[in-house]
């Protein structure tokens, strides 16, 4: 960096490994000034990205959400930007905006287990059962022995159920 502050990977990687020491605040600023001396958008939807984890990981999810927004503004088929995002928007109880973002993956890439994973919780949480357990059953399609959505589908079935049990029990 000394030797050239304007090479933006060498701002990119220091920013990682500030990231990864714990030094977030640090980190934030040095993908700042990597995106500052970014000279393509690919550098700097990345730097955008690697940003808005940061800030996700701090629950700064309007910032989160801002640097994704920007990632995918200059990439629409973003598939992990779109994730992080949706991941972001849950997180700040934005239920119906984390859903589309999730679509969006899944539309983007059908294949992605976590996508299904992660809008079928959203979809037991609004009550809508049969829809988690059709997420969770296509994760389980793509990845075998995906323990979150094993779990997960299996509530999804049991829940539903529980009242009628406990009307049956006490009568």
């Amino acid at each position: 960096i000394e030797s050239n502050p304007e090479y933006m990977r060498a701002h990119y990687y220091h920013a990682y490994a500030l990231a990864k020491d714990g030094r977030k605040q640090d980190a934030i600023k040095e993908y700042s000034v990597a995106l500052e001396v970014a000279t393509n958008d690919t550098d700097r939807k990345r730097a955008l990205y690697q940003r808005g984890i940061i800030y996700r990981e701090l629950d700064q999810h309007d910032s989160a959400m801002e640097d994704f927004g920007a990632a995918i503004a200059l990439d629409p088929n973003y598939v992990e930007a779109y994730l992080s995002g949706a991941l972001a928007l849950q997180q700040a109880d934005q239920q119906e905006a984390a859903m589309a973002d999730y679509s969006k993956v899944i539309e983007l890439d059908p294949a992605h287990a976590e996508a299904h994973h992660n809008r079928g919780l959203l979809h037991k949480k609004a009550g809508a059962h049969h829809l988690a357990i059709r997420d969770y059953s296509k994760a389980l399609d793509i990845k075998p022995g995906y323990g979150r959505a094993q779990v997960n589908r299996g509530y999804a079935f049991i829940l539903p159920v529980i009242p009628l049990l406990i009307l049956l029990i006490l009568g």
